[in-house]
């Protein structure tokens, strides 16, 4: 178990160019999701979050509210980044395919910030990260 803990919160083994690329992504993609999606559903209160699963009101608006507001912010740091990114893939996944019902057509920016999760998740967060000085 411990071995599997610690090869999620591994950064990888990638070089500048790569560890530069994946901070970009990271950059891009958690700014994108506190800036227009968590701040803005934070200043509008709980009852701004739509539920899409009926799950008991306050769990699912404090579980976007982390996942938007935490995990993006350990994202962008590089912190813990393979489990930040699971738990937004999960919030981003729902809101995608249940909310909006998974057209691509509609909401590119939902799919696009899925696909980057993803990406980010496998490859991890490269060097340039807390992960990384964590590791050493």
């Amino acid at each position: 178990m411990k071995s599997f803990i610690i090869k999620t919160l591994s950064p990888g083994e990638t070089g500048l160019k790569t560890s530069l690329s994946m901070l970009i992504l990271r950059l891009a993609v958690s700014l994108t999701i506190l800036f227009l999606q968590g701040i803005p559903k934070w200043n509008s209160g709980l009852g701004s979050i739509p539920n899409p699963l009926d799950l008991p009101d306050p769990f699912y608006a404090y579980f976007t509210l982390f996942s938007e507001i935490l995990c993006a912010g350990f994202l962008i740091i590089g912190l813990g980044t393979r489990w930040a990114t699971a738990i937004l893939s999960i919030t981003t996944g729902l809101v995608f395919f249940v909310d909006l019902g998974g057209s691509i057509d509609d909401n590119q920016r939902e799919f696009f910030q899925l696909i980057s999760f993803l990406v980010i998740f496998i490859c991890g967060p490269g060097s340039l990260s807390v992960d990384k000085a964590i590791h050493k």
